[in-house]
């Protein structure tokens, strides 16, 4: 209502009709039945963090006794896992990439980077 306006009950049959559009009042929950606003709203809530929630991670797990212990890598074994790819390295492994698979997600080929 604005400043000067009447509150008439035309007014508030519009503002209470639309309130009732907007409420659920109840809501199933499989054979549940939820009545309370504050349940419906935990229970509409965790519907949707659990559908735009991040996948579960699959692949593999090591139990925390493989982390401790002797290392099974050498220091002279990381340090070569560990170096910068070398101009040649990149190359070879561009050359030795189909030439006509599909764009990357930079939309170029790899026929444009073996050119």
């Amino acid at each position: 209502v604005l400043q000067g306006d009447a509150n008439t009950a035309y007014f508030q049959a519009i503002a209470n009709g639309r309130r009732r559009r907007n409420t659920i009042p109840l809501l199933w929950d499989g054979a549940t039945l939820l009545q309370r606003p504050a349940d419906i709203r935990a229970h509409v809530d965790g519907f949707y963090r659990a559908l735009f929630a991040a996948p579960p991670r699959g692949g593999l797990a090591l139990a925390p006794h493989f982390w401790v212990g002797p290392q099974c890598v050498s220091a002279a074994d990381n340090a070569a896992l560990t170096a910068p790819f070398s101009e040649e390295e990149v190359w070879l492994a561009i050359k030795g990439m189909n030439p006509s698979s599909a764009p990357g997600p930079d939309g170029l080929p790899v026929k444009f980077f073996q050119t």
